[in-house]
């Protein structure tokens, strides 16, 4: 099982991103927003300390799953959009970078047509840069963020044990507040002293600014130790 615990912790863990799909009137996609809040998911993580349960760390990878429903009003216009999609992410603070990259399904109601959306993400921690992949479109920016440990933090509710397999496992659930954005994190770890193994976790992000209100599902699973194909980490030719 993985060692990565918990994207978001007290903070969260790699900085990633999906796509805010809205499409505009020029045709172009507008994702900016749905980026930022995932962005929230991987980044700020509480360091180690002894006010943690327990902390993680190492290489691993995992399946995801992200469903979400957005209202965005505009100029007493309102349009509300659906997503679902399934991704695949991977973190490796040996060699300081991460990748997210999800395949995501818009619908809106009254649209017939549905879109969709590949977005991919490869940050690298140890170069200051971050590549952004939208449908092959590959856009770069300087990232100045140091990849840190995360950590279920002390003031985290236990809320069931139990066993997967043979194992004994326990779910914790916290929030965080970064606002407008409030997070609800649910791991369920297996400990080894202060140690946590991932074995699943699921967070729920909620939003409302007065101009966009927002809910997302997002479910990690398969969680596994290593990386089975560094290449994941290698920007595509589209990057330059």
């Amino acid at each position: 099982m993985s060692v990565a615990l918990i994207l978001i912790l007290s903070g969260v863990l790699v900085q990633a991103s999906l796509g805010y799909y809205v499409k505009l009137d020029d045709g172009r996609w507008n994702h900016a927003t749905f980026h930022a809040n995932l962005k929230h998911l991987f980044h700020e993580s509480s360091a180690a300390s002894t006010e943690n349960i327990c902390c993680a760390n190492g290489q691993w990878e995992a399946n995801a799953y992200v469903n979400a429903v957005t209202k965005l009003t505009i100029e007493n216009v309102t349009m509300i959009v659906y997503y679902n999609g399934t991704g695949k992410i991977a973190f490796d603070e040996v060699d300081k970078k991460s990748y997210i990259s999800f395949n995501v399904t818009e619908s809106a109601p009254g649209t017939p047509k549905q879109y969709h959306k590949k977005s991919t993400a490869i940050k690298d921690y140890a170069t200051g840069i971050t590549y952004e992949i939208d449908d092959g479109d590959c856009f770069q920016q300087a990232n100045s963020e140091g990849m840190q440990i995360v950590c279920v933090p002390e003031n985290a509710k236990q809320i069931s044990k139990g066993s997967f397999g043979s194992t004994d496992v326990t779910t914790f659930q916290f929030s965080t507040s970064q606002p407008p954005l409030e997070i609800v994190t649910t791991p369920t770890v297996r400990q080894n002293g202060t140690y946590c193994d991932t074995i699943m976790f699921s967070y729920a992000l909620f939003s409302d600014d007065g101009v966009q209100e927002f809910v997302y599902d997002i479910e990690v699973i398969d969680i596994t130790r290593g990386i089975q194909d560094p290449s994941i980490f290698v920007p595509p030719k589209s990057c330059g």
